[in-house]
């Protein structure tokens, strides 16, 4: 019996000691926060799909969202997150980021 403790003590302790291959992640996505200074092309428009990603994709923002006329929306501030406030005809009438 304690040739078989000194036996699996010595494997752990080797086993330890030996080179153990090193953990490689992804690295971590930067925080990009939202740039909506270009933007001004969209007021008058129609808030289509397409016209969303393009903002989206020009403003560098993460989120979007739409926002309609007496919607209720959270509150928080997100600088990774573009705004595109329409009006009842879904016509963008502004936009922030936040």
């Amino acid at each position: 019996m304690i040739r078989t403790t000194a036996v699996i003590a010595a494997t752990l302790l080797a086993t330890a000691c030996s080179d153990l291959p090193v953990e490689t992640k992804p690295p971590m996505q930067a925080h990009v926060a939202c740039h909506s200074d270009s933007l001004g092309w969209t007021v008058g428009k129609p808030a289509d799909e397409a016209l969303v990603k393009r903002a989206q994709l020009e403003a560098s923002a993460k989120f979007v969202r739409v926002l309609h006329p007496n919607q209720v929306v959270t509150m928080e501030y997100s600088d990774e997150r573009l705004n595109l406030h329409v009006d009842d005809k879904n016509i963008v009438r502004s936009y922030a980021c936040g």
